[in-house]
């Protein structure tokens, strides 16, 4: 059962978005947050929107939300694949980047000034290459739903053979779609690393704490004025939990009351649905 008087004390509200806000990302329905949303912006406070996906900018999520009666501005919503892109600005500069991943988050790398290459491209001028471009160039893991054979070979080859290195957009195994639980970026960056036997050099989205930090950072807020609300313990509230977010799961998405148990983390609270907790605002 939340405790009103904890959720009561949060000014910024960190909202998911598959499994919480909507579901599918084709033909998207809502699953609740109109409620929610509303008296957030009646009682003074804030939210943002944290979302893993790779496969929509900002700005196509805010229009594509409005059919469905969410209007949220663009600069309420932050992406894995824009923090990615970020991420990789700021600590090395525009960058070469191969890119497993859809047409908006190339668009977002681009929008930093990294080059996008296309994985099908051949090997033998980059083995030529080698050795003055080690280190210098990345794979860049995000959701690709067409991703095929010689694709995710080449990525391997890149980083095994020609020195470049794997960033993440985030680790999550699924992510709630229409059909239900669906395969998501984490099994990608996994598959490269057991090829490779390398790790990835840095995720950024959840679970990762950058992404909240990044949000904190946003709003001018520390981790005790928060509250994040998410439907995978694994990701929502692992990433919340390690910052000491007040974390809220909510059963709409991938994970049920089933799913925790001793080694699970635990949520600060559940819900059955993200717009009950307008009620304790």
């Amino acid at each position: 059962m939340p405790s009103p008087s904890e959720i009561q004390d949060k000014r910024i509200f960190f909202l998911d978005l598959d499994g919480v806000l909507r579901v599918g990302k084709e033909e998207t329905k809502l699953i609740g947050g109109k409620k929610l949303i509303s008296k957030l912006g009646s009682t003074g406070r804030d939210f943002r929107i944290l979302s893993n996906t790779t496969t929509a900018t900002a700005e196509d999520l805010s229009i594509g939300l409005e059919p469905i009666g969410l209007e949220i501005p663009p600069e309420k919503i932050l992406t894995a694949s824009h923090l990615t892109a970020k991420y990789l600005k700021d600590n090395f500069g525009p960058s070469s980047c191969y890119l497993i991943g859809e047409e908006p988050f190339a668009e977002e790398l681009r929008s930093f000034g990294h080059e996008v290459f296309d994985l099908n491209a051949s090997l033998e001028p980059e083995r030529q290459l080698h050795a003055s471009n080690e280190g210098k160039s990345f794979v860049v893991v995000g959701l690709d739903r067409n991703l095929n054979f010689r694709e995710l070979n080449h990525a391997m080859v890149r980083v095994r053979d020609l020195g470049a290195r794997i960033i993440a957009s985030h680790v999550a195994r699924t992510y709630y779609d229409s059909e239900g639980p669906t395969i998501s970026v984490g099994p990608i960056v996994t598959a490269l690393e057991y090829a490779t036997k390398k790790k990835m050099l840095a995720s950024v989205g959840k679970p990762s704490r950058l992404m909240f930090e990044i949000a904190l950072d946003d709003c001018c807020r520390t981790a005790k004025d928060a509250l994040m609300v998410g439907d995978q313990l694994e990701v929502d509230i692992a990433g919340a939990n390690s910052l000491g977010i007040y974390s809220v799961l909510v059963l709409t998405g991938v994970d049920k009351r089933e799913s925790i148990g001793p080694e699970a983390p635990e949520p600060s609270c559940i819900v059955n649905n993200v717009d009950e907790l307008a009620e304790f605002l």
